[in-house]
């Protein structure tokens, strides 16, 4: 199926075949979490060629062979180029700080890849900046690479991302969505089969109801009537199940989480009705879509959900003082100071790195300096790494990686220079 063409962008210039881009939308809270972006195939094997032209079998082929370029952005600061074949080895740029900014403010960077000559072309723009980065791969025959077709790649993050080609067979309006053919009808069918398959043994035979509706699908769209026998199907068996089943008939998802110190609540309310939140004092109404909701200052409350005559309760919890284990501190005058700061019990080890990555052009991965420490409970050490002479325009970033009395834990501290 042809992946949907999202609506036009101002961060996305016109495209031709030459050309390809990607729009990244960062999940706020996880700009600095893992990779995202995508994959070009530099070079397919026979095997893999006669799989994908459908001359061989697909479950003959070792499609790992393929070499592949990738541009992944690392923990929303710098972007890196690598191989799955060790073609080269991996080169990165950081991101501006300006770019860092505004990522951080509207969610959004734009990936753009042009061929030119012997190079990539890669810009990166966000609302209000842009960076652009020549990459020289002499490795790779670059006019032999199709733009034209593109993996999509992430990692340890809820980060979206959307592909721009030159051209695309199906256009759809904007609408934010985890249904990325935007099948109109989607939400209230998983949630019906999600109720059905939870509360098998209270809605007897509800699967032969469903699967009725399900084989009529021969579009992207469930048809007016199915939609009336879904929805008095649902309210049906809201009567049967009660308060019990609000999460899964409404399909609403609540978290908890804190950030920059700050408690808050994520909502995410897929259904046409309105779901309202009572805490202490606090009351909220909020329609359908993701909300992001800034919590009180409470030690201990119970949240009350009411969806559509519908309630449930569940416990809020806020911690008064955040747990401050394993603390890194860093300075940077003439050369780096990092202050370690031990953890209230067990022993702790690991490795310290230093690395820098430049601004203006690609870099070879690889760390300026590395050493493994070992530090106990409420033990502070300070280390001295004199490795700033001559560096300039780039990020520095200062890595801790310990095992905390055995807990994985991994510390980042990144400085413009």
């Amino acid at each position: 199926m042809d992946f949907p063409a999202s609506d036009k962008t101002p961060l996305i210039n016109s495209l031709d075949e030459n050309s390809v881009a990607a729009l990244i939308d960062f999940e706020p809270e996880q700009i600095r979490r893992g990779e995202i972006g995508f994959a070009l195939i530099a070079d397919l094997t026979n095997h893999s060629l006669d799989a994908r032209l459908g001359r061989s079998e697909v479950e003959e082929v070792d499609f790992s062979k393929d070499n592949l370029l990738q541009f992944t952005l690392q923990e929303g600061v710098k972007l890196t180029v690598s191989s799955n074949q060790a073609l080269f080895s991996s080169k990165s740029i950081a991101l501006l700080p300006q770019l860092r900014m505004d990522i951080k403010q509207y969610h959004q960077l734009a990936l753009t890849l042009s061929k030119q000559d012997d190079a990539l072309v890669i810009k990166m723009k966000t609302q209000h900046h842009e960076q652009l980065a020549r990459l020289q791969l002499s490795q790779i025959d670059i006019s032999a690479l199709s733009l034209q077709k593109i993996s999509l790649l992430g990692r340890n993050n809820n980060h979206r991302i959307a592909p721009y080609f030159a051209a695309h067979d199906y256009l759809i309006t904007n609408e934010q969505t985890t249904n990325p053919w935007h099948f109109k009808g989607a939400s209230l069918l998983r949630r019906a089969f999600n109720t059905c398959v939870e509360y098998s043994a209270q809605l007897s035979d509800c699967m032969t109801s469903l699967r009725e509706i399900f084989s009529k699908q021969k579009s992207r769209t469930v048809t007016e009537t199915e939609n009336k026998t879904l929805n008095h199907m649902m309210q049906s068996w809201q009567s049967t199940l009660g308060d019990d089943a609000l999460f899964t008939l409404s399909g609403i998802n609540t978290q908890s989480y804190f950030s920059d110190g700050m408690h808050y609540l994520y909502v995410n309310n897929p259904g046409k009705h309105a779901v309202a939140l009572t805490y202490g004092n606090y009351k909220k109404i909020l329609a359908s879509g993701e909300h992001r909701v800034l919590l009180p200052k409470h030690t201990f409350q119970n949240l009350v959900i009411s969806w559509n005559g519908l309630t449930q309760q569940k416990p809020l919890l806020t911690s008064e003082k955040p747990f401050d284990g394993v603390k890194m501190e860093v300075t940077v005058r003439d050369n780096i100071t990092i202050t370690l700061t031990g953890p209230y019990s067990g022993a702790s080890s690991g490795i310290l790195r230093v690395d820098f990555t430049p601004f203006q052009s690609f870099q070879n991965e690889g760390s300026l300096w590395q050493q493994p420490v070992t530090f106990l409970p409420y033990q502070t050490q300070v280390i001295e790494v004199d490795k700033l002479q001559g560096l300039k325009n780039g990020l520095l970033e200062i890595t801790g990686e310990f095992d905390v009395d055995g807990e994985p834990i991994r510390l980042v501290k990144i400085i413009n220079l």
